[in-house]
């Protein structure tokens, strides 16, 4: 018990109470920080199984109209504001109890738990890399298994059967917690449509979170992320591979341009008499 995140061996109950929510242009984002959400991620059992997702700025303004993305989102067990950006956005609109839930930091607490975990996504390489690391950082952690995803465009994921048998082998190894490395939004649609086949366990959808634990990216300083300015060091770092493919610095101008909408251009409108 000494880091404060154990349980008893063989320990089943339900989780607390789940946590509020607060709306941010359409999405539902939960009221915890990361302390709350470690505690309600290691409360109990989930079943039937279910997922979490870390919505970044950019992610919350991709939503936007897209009412299927939307659903997704709210769906999951916890929607954690990945970015200090939202976190300054919520608080400012009166919304207190939304704070920065890092995926890096997130796995690194549920790492050092007495729970199990499965990592799927990425490629083998990397998966190979990663479990490298996570053996020689987290020595204690309980990796039950892992799996490269295959390569699919979003539209193709439902339904598909690889996905299916990879879901059905996790199934099998009955992990607590299945760390996803996709791409958004294919491991959100990914997460809903296929965490219906896990019997118990939570997904969590956490991008790049694969690559700077498995030491291929550098995530840069921590003040980074205070400042809300990863994405720009990651942009120095892979401007190819960001410019490319990346969703994150169209979708920062498209939130901006929610708040003009929403916040200015609606505060300055005459009242009618």
């Amino acid at each position: 018990m000494g880091n404060g995140l154990q349980m008893e061996a063989g320990m089943s109950r339900e989780p607390v109470t789940a946590p509020g929510r607060v709306n941010i242009f359409d999405v539902s984002l939960s009221c915890v920080d990361l302390d709350s959400a470690t505690e309600y991620l290691l409360s109990g059992t989930f079943k039937p199984a279910g997922y979490v997702c870390f919505p970044c700025t950019a992610s919350l303004a991709n939503a936007h109209g897209n009412d299927s993305l939307v659903n997704i989102l709210n769906a999951a067990v916890l929607t954690l504001a990945d970015g200090k950006f939202t976190e300054f956005y919520a608080r400012a609109k009166g919304h207190d109890g939304v704070r920065n839930v890092s995926g890096y930091w997130l796995m690194d607490r549920l790492l050092r738990s007495d729970k199990t975990h499965f990592l799927y996504g990425a490629d083998q390489a990397t998966l190979d890399r990663l479990q490298k690391e996570l053996a020689r950082n987290y020595p204690e952690a309980r990796i039950l298994g892992s799996r490269p995803a295959p390569f699919l465009e979003a539209g193709d994921i439902p339904g598909n059967e690889t996905v299916a048998q990879d879901m059905e082998e996790i199934r099998r190894a009955g992990p607590d917690f299945v760390w996803v490395s996709l791409s958004h939004p294919k491991q959100e649609i990914l997460m809903h449509h296929f965490s219906g086949m896990l019997d118990r366990g939570v997904m969590l959808g956490v991008g790049a979170v694969f690559l700077y634990h498995a030491g291929i990216v550098d995530k840069g300083p921590e003040i980074l992320k205070k400042l809300a300015l990863r994405w720009a060091y990651r942009l120095l770092q892979q401007p190819r591979t960001v410019l490319r493919r990346n969703h994150v610095i169209p979708g920062m101008f498209r939130f901006l341009g929610l708040v003009f909408r929403y916040d200015i251009l609606r505060q300055r409108r005459p009242r009618s008499k």
